[in-house]
């Protein structure tokens, strides 16, 4: 696998340049958003051939700027001129042994590419400040899945026979589940799927309004749009029409979420349709890689981890579940995590930050630096930021990085399936290669006030600073 790739530019031209021994050099080819940017690696002799053909095929395809995003307006013309130049520049590649990467300047909007395009996905590890990165699924059997997705969502399909299902104004985790009982009923009758609009007045918590004059010089204007709900950040999953229904007026079959529940495959199918689902538009894309750099939580390749997922803040105000604010040492001890380890602290509360650093500063903890909740919040206390927008590059940080852990330690959440789907999509073995446990099976049974529990901890926290 290759590693991460930096930038330099040399005469102004930039290049990537792989971080091993031998300097390896790779062109930025672009195309359009049909071809995008083909990447491969070459000696000096190839690399000028490409630059001639790089400066003869880009003066050859016209360009086209919106307001909001730089496209390429591509006619048969210049498509077939790039294929040309393509295969020429095919004959010239040495084989390579390591898969292609297709690469595109940010500014390029290349959503529609990727949309047409399922069985490939970003490669979070080789973009930078100036280029989005893609490659190909390397698991056979996802991008096969997708493709077939694909073809039911955009190619063969009735849209009068849909499924349907509106946003409901929930938190990211439970909108998303409300959204799959549909989803996965219609890929399994092989019809299309479709998010209603909603009714009128709703509005997604995490999207600011639709207010142009209000929002258009503020850090949340690039997070609304004007249907105001997950697809200001998602992209589109049909090109059936969005009829206004509240209610779906298809179901799923019950026995598709018992398939869900018994076999492994249809499980770990759901899982790549959920995380197919939330595939991020690229400004969105471009926003996250963006806060990750800031935040600096990258792990190295290869290097072991552990997420923990913390949720404290309104897991005590929705009574039906009987949630409590559990211990970090419960999470450490049920999950078998020894000191000196790298754990991924996922939390919405500042007293979890508080605890590991004064009870337990023998791991290797790794967190957001963001605003947080501190104690008992409201129930669907999802903004404790008030910035819509910030919160969902958030919570997708989190997803991605997740993925880049073999176990995983949690309460009762809804988002852990988010985090398990990520898992499944980036470790070997998927499903069978992963570990979740959860801690409060037990622990949930007596519950504790949530005060008394700040209560003993503040007198912790007191006593460990004594020392």
């Amino acid at each position: 696998m290759l590693e991460p790739l930096n930038t330099v530019v040399k005469n102004g031209t930039p290049k990537l340049v792989r971080n091993q021994e031998r300097s390896v050099y790779f062109i930025l080819l672009v195309f359009s958003p049909v071809l995008l940017i083909k990447m491969v690696a070459m000696n000096q002799s190839k690399l000028v051939q490409y630059r001639r053909a790089l400066n003869d095929l880009v003066d050859e395809i016209p360009h086209e700027t919106t307001d909001h995003h730089p496209t390429i307006n591509i006619d048969k013309t210049s498509i077939d001129k790039q294929r040309n130049v393509s295969q020429a520049l095919d004959s010239v590649m040495p084989p390579l042994d390591e898969p292609l990467f297709y690469c595109s300047p940010w500014e390029v909007n290349v959503d529609d590419w990727w949309q047409s395009h399922p069985d490939w996905e970003p490669a979070h590890g080789y973009e930078n400040d100036t280029h989005t990165c893609f490659h190909p699924i390397s698991n056979p059997a996802r991008a096969t899945f997708y493709r077939q997705v694909y073809e039911t969502q955009y190619l063969r399909h009735d849209c009068s026979e849909m499924y349907t299902r509106n946003q409901i104004p929930a938190g990211y985790a439970g909108t998303i589940n409300y959204l799959m009982g549909a989803f996965w009923g219609a890929h399994r009758d092989g019809l299309p799927f479709q998010v209603t609009k909603h009714w009128s007045g709703f509005r997604w918590l995490y999207v600011p309004p639709y207010n142009l004059t209000l929002y258009n010089n503020t850090d949340q204007a690039w997070a609304t749009c004007p249907s105001e709900d997950f697809y200001c950040y998602f992209l589109p999953v049909s090109n059936c029409p969005r009829p206004h229904r509240k209610w779906e007026p298809k179901r799923p079959k019950p026995q598709f979420q018992m398939e869900v529940d018994q076999d492994p495959v249809q499980r770990e199918k759901f899982m790549w349709l959920r995380h197919y689902l939330t595939r991020p538009r690229q400004h969105v894309r471009h926003r996250l890689y963006k806060l990750m750099k800031q935040q600096n939580l990258q792990l190295n390749q290869g290097t072991p981890c552990t997420w923990m997922h913390v949720r404290r803040a309104d897991a005590m105000t929705e009574k039906q579940h009987a949630r409590n604010f559990y211990w970090v040492q419960d999470y450490l001890t049920r999950g078998n995590i020894s000191k000196g380890e790298t754990i991924l602290l996922f939390t919405d509360d500042n007293t979890t930050i508080e605890e590991v650093q004064g009870l337990h500063p023998d791991y290797n903890w790794l967190y957001w630096k963001r605003y947080r909740h501190r104690g008992e919040a409201k129930w669907s206390a999802h903004l404790p930021s008030n910035n819509g927008g910030h919160e969902i590059l958030v919570i997708l940080a989190e997803i991605e990085l997740a993925g880049q852990c073999r176990k995983g330690v949690h309460g009762t959440s809804n988002l852990v399936d988010m985090f398990r789907d990520s898992m499944v999509i980036h470790q070997p073995g998927g499903l069978s290669g992963i570990e979740l446990i959860q801690i409060d099976e037990e622990l949930k049974k007596t519950r504790v006030p949530a005060k008394d529990f700040l209560r003993e901890l503040d007198a912790k926290l007191k006593a460990a600073r004594k020392k």
